[in-house]
């Protein structure tokens, strides 16, 4: 039997069923899928406790009113009123982090064919596919003080001190390369000097993305250049760079379904032998998993590459969404699956490399106004997949302040529409939210 942090000695799990203890009372039944929504059941014979994933569990986190939608999808169920000053926010990131472990069949996770191979254009992919938080503020947003992410990134990294006369940039993954655009055209405009002496890489795996990065930053040819390939594997030949820029990218890297026991005598399947020592060296805590859990294993060998890739004194920033303690959990797209970060893995084997780190939301490093209104998640969806459909209009993913919206629509239409709603960032009702993002801002002595 595994202890339990007296903090978190409300939480108690059997095999799969999660029990709060407090108030209000709730049980969870991870194990029993039916037609996809879970069967719950409130008898549950308590065997065993076994220590519980968060560190810190914030009741405040949820609302009686997240809660109460819950309990409407089936999600938990109660057995005492609810209560505005308690909630189970723990609860429902266990569960996706439970049921992605029990729905990843294959012992390994790769998405390099479909990268290579199934990538739609680049602009649909991101407005239709995979939805990212550098593509909802592409263009000028009052969030921003009216400046895209990508300038909004370069401003920051002007400054930190970080960009220099003939410095070295890399980007890995570079969607559809108008972050990459931005960044320069902000460089161009603000220091024309220092712009014509460094030197921009994009590296990128989908030979579509890669086309439309070429695309968009011609006015960028002179210093700017393109390689194809897996940043996993990718032979750099020693190169080294002043700044790595991996924006909305490791998420998409390898994942492996491990036991515990891998890790304390059993021999793993030969094909995961060489992830488990590797894993074993880096000394990675692994005590608070299920005893089957899911490694972001590409994001881990990503970041053991960067004491090579960066230069003395360089710096890197990785953006990308995820948990302090939660494993990897799947977002279920259209076409493919993605798997969040357990950035408590990554953070530990950036100090394991000797490489210093700072950990923030993205909404504090770029600098985001909570103040600023934003169209509210089901308004945008309302309008994008229900109404403009309806009348053979489209409406592209964006974080519309009123103003925007009214010109993407038009003045007509957007005045005979009634209901709408909009929200501060503040509040993360939003099509992306800044504050879902962590970043990672790492630097090499």
């Amino acid at each position: 039997m595994e202890a339990i942090p007296n903090n978190l000695s409300e939480f108690t799990i059997n095999d799969g069923v999660l029990i709060y203890t407090g108030r209000p009372s709730v049980i969870v039944n991870l194990n029993s899928l039916r037609d996809g929504k879970l069967r719950l059941t409130t008898d549950v014979e308590l065997k065993k406790l076994v220590q519980f994933l968060n560190n810190e569990p914030n009741p405040k986190d949820i609302s009686s009113e997240d809660m109460a939608k819950w309990l409407k999808e089936g999600t938990i169920i109660k057995k005492s009123e609810l209560s505005e000053d308690n909630s189970i926010n723990p609860f429902f990131k266990l569960y996706r982090e439970y049921l992605s472990t029990k729905c990843m069949n294959d012992l390994s996770f790769s998405l390099n064919q479909y990268h290579k191979e199934e990538v739609l254009p680049a602009f649909e992919q991101f407005d239709e596919e995979e939805i990212t938080l550098s593509h909802v503020y592409r263009e000028p947003h009052p969030a921003l003080n009216n400046m895209s992410y990508g300038e909004r990134l370069a401003m920051i990294c002007h400054k930190k001190g970080i960009l220099k006369n003939g410095m070295k940039i890399l980007e890995v993954g570079g969607g559809t390369g108008i972050l990459g655009n931005n960044f320069l055209n902000y460089i161009r405009k603000e220091m024309p000097d220092l712009y014509n002496s460094i030197e921009y890489t994009f590296l990128d795996l989908s030979p579509v993305l890669l086309d439309s990065q070429r695309r968009l930053n011609r006015s960028h040819k002179k210093i700017v250049r393109f390689l194809e390939g897996d940043i996993e594997g990718f032979d750099f030949a020693g190169d080294r760079f002043d700044l790595l820029i991996s924006n909305e990218m490791i998420a998409d890297l390898n994942v492996i379904k491990l036991k515990k026991v891998y890790l304390h005598g059993e021999e793993p399947p030969e094909s995961l032998k060489d992830d488990v020592n590797l894993l074993k060296r880096l000394g990675l805590d692994f005590q608070d998993a299920f005893k089957n859990f899911l490694v972001n294993i590409g994001a881990i060998r990503f970041i053991l590459k960067l004491d090579d890739l960066l230069d003395h004194g360089g710096r890197a920033i990785i953006v990308e969404y995820g948990e302090d303690n939660i494993y990897p959990c799947a977002s279920v797209l259209k076409r493919h699956i993605e798997y969040s970060i357990h950035f408590g893995h990554v953070i530990q084997v950036i100090e394991r490399i000797g490489l210093k780190v700072e950990t923030m939301t993205a909404m504090e490093f770029l600098g985001f106004i909570p103040e600023v209104e934003v169209i509210d998640l089901w308004t945008f969806l309302g309008l994008r997949e229900h109404l403009m459909p309806f009348f053979g209009k489209t409406l592209p993913y964006f974080s519309y302040i009123p103003d925007q919206l009214r010109k993407e629509i038009g003045d007509d239409f957007f005045n005979q529409i009634k209901g709408m709603k909009f929200r501060t960032l503040a509040e993360a009702k939003s099509p992306v939210n800044p504050q879902d993002f962590k970043v990672l801002f790492i630097s090499k002595n």
